[in-house]
């Protein structure tokens, strides 16, 4: 079994921290929220979100509801970006917007 850390970095401050674990269920990724200022004391690292990917698919902890609030989302972004761009089958996508042009 593997453990490695991460720091998660805005464009200012040390935001998150990240642990990834190779387990008998699968890779388990655990997002903690930093010990920074900007966190409330009492949040400061809690664990704010958990996936487990068995190699079929992934597992969120604790368990989503169907409204997800901006945080989590985030932090689903952040832990589904580490997970995706880690696999040997990642391949980069650009996002081109579509602008509409009228014909004359």
């Amino acid at each position: 079994m593997s453990d490695k850390k991460y720091h998660v970095f805005n464009e200012n401050e040390h935001e998150y921290d990240l642990r990834v674990i190779d387990t008998d269920e699968g890779t388990e990724y655990n997002l903690y929220r930093s010990h920074a200022a900007h966190w409330s004391e009492h949040a400061r690292g809690e664990l704010e979100l958990q996936m487990i990917d068995t190699g079929n698919g992934v597992i969120f902890h604790p368990e989503l509801t169907k409204v997800i609030d901006y945080g989590k989302l985030l932090s689903i972004a952040i832990l589904s970006k580490f997970n995706v761009t880690q696999s040997p089958y990642y391949t980069p996508y650009t996002l081109i917007e579509v602008v509409d042009t009228m014909v004359l």
